[in-house]
């Protein structure tokens, strides 16, 4: 049986009524009156929404091959990637606001290079696996550069994993003024989260690298199973969760619900304790466990630096303390 040959087939017989026909390109068309044409691969993705662009390693329903080149076609005004599934070998530059969505496993991955740099702008990632490796040995290159000068920006990754084992010398992230937002993301290898002169950093995840916070203007906020370590200057932080070590200036204040330490008496009657970091205030109270005077000290000069302890009678052990905020 012969097909039936045709370049459009219409659902009536009265003007604008549906029909499918073949578009100028040769590509399939559908047409309803409410909405106008629509080709079969804008159908495909999300390709017919404005300031909206898909990149895929495939050749349906794509826009472009190469994330760069769609953040390129992108107005100054910025849009909307779709990034489909694949590995981009690639090192993004962003100059104007942009949003990527990773749809299944997205890996960008670079070589001496930061994966993505920016400059003062909005960022939004999902969804996407941001990966570094030492080719050449280039010196100390992060995973994600942003270079603002515009605390106004917000700079956030949800659900994005970040890993750099084969550059052991490079860092995760560093941001200059932008806010940073951190929700839900994965940290393979070893290196630092670095974020300063900025409004204010936020992370919720599960367990986390080394976080340095410098010159932040508002509070910043951390909550974690566990982080390695918290280097604070003049900066102001809320920390939920364990801290391999917390250090911080003269400058900088510290908000956590639990703050643990010990003292060791060599023969001594009274001990000044000091805070790594100094606490957002001096009202807290002090837990001391039991030692072998079964005594408890004179707790005085309580301060957001510190307190001193005060015994007795000369002691040589070490007292453990823990400061509730």
């Amino acid at each position: 049986m012969n097909p039936i040959k045709a370049d459009k087939i219409q659902f009536g017989s009265t003007a604008n009524l549906p029909n499918i026909h073949r578009g100028t390109s040769n590509e399939l068309v559908l047409y309803d009156s409410a909405v106008g044409d629509i080709s079969l691969s804008n159908l495909l993705s999300e390709r017919s929404i404005t300031n909206v662009v898909t990149v895929s390693k495939t050749t349906h329903g794509r826009d472009f091959s190469a994330i760069q080149e769609a953040i390129d076609f992108l107005p100054q005004t910025g849009g909307f990637i779709v990034v489909y599934e694949g590995t981009y070998s690639e090192s993004l530059s962003i100059t104007k606001p942009v949003a990527l969505l990773g749809r299944g496993s997205v890996v960008i991955e670079s070589n001496d290079a930061p994966c993505l740099s920016l400059t003062s702008f909005d960022l939004k990632c999902c969804g996407l696996n941001f990966v570094l490796k030492d080719l050449l040995g280039n010196n100390n290159p992060a995973i994600i550069n942003v270079s603002s000068t515009d605390t106004s920006k917000k700079v956030s990754f949800y659900d994005c994993t970040f890993d750099n084992t084969a550059h052991p010398t490079s860092s995760f992230l560093s941001v200059q003024s932008s806010s940073l937002y951190l929700h839900s993301n994965l940290f393979f290898g070893s290196g630092l989260i670095a974020v300063s002169g900025a409004s204010s950093c936020e992370i919720v995840s599960g367990d986390l690298p080394s976080i340095s916070l410098s010159n932040m203007t508002q509070r910043s906020y951390i909550s974690t199973a566990q982080v390695l370590e918290v280097t604070l200057v003049d900066s102001l932080l809320s920390l939920s969760g364990n801290a391999n070590s917390i250090t911080g200036d003269a400058t900088s204040k510290l908000i956590k619900e639990n703050v643990r330490g010990q003292v060791v008496f060599d023969n001594e009657l009274e001990k000044v304790i000091e805070f790594s970091c100094p606490l957002s205030s001096d009202s807290y109270s002090i837990n001391i466990e039991p030692n072998s005077q079964r005594i408890l000290p004179v707790i005085s000069a309580r301060t957001s630096t510190g307190f001193t302890l005060t015994f007795q009678n000369n002691l040589t052990e070490t007292i453990r303390w823990s400061v509730a905020q």
